[in-house]
């Protein structure tokens, strides 16, 4: 079922050209920057939670890491 979207005249003249370069539908590129951008903001909000970590959160996950990276080697001559 097609859907009509009221764009900008600007907007729409940057998808009509990257259509026209890319040769491919105009529906086809919205489809892909719409796929981007929800990408892009997965990875920002990935981000944000990320940086909102408390500092002692992160000092768990290091002293965890640390732990674990002493077994590494587990009884292994190092070469």
């Amino acid at each position: 079922m097609a859907e009509t979207v009221r764009i900008p005249p600007g907007a729409h003249a940057i998808l009509a050209e990257l259509a026209e370069s890319l040769h491919i539908p105009q529906t086809e590129v919205l489809a892909i920057a719409l796929e981007e951008y929800r990408k892009t903001l997965f990875f920002q909000q990935l981000h944000a939670s990320h940086a909102a970590r408390t500092a002692k959160e992160q000092a768990e996950d290091e002293e965890e890491t640390a732990a674990w990276d002493a077994t590494l080697m587990d009884g292994l001559e190092a070469e």
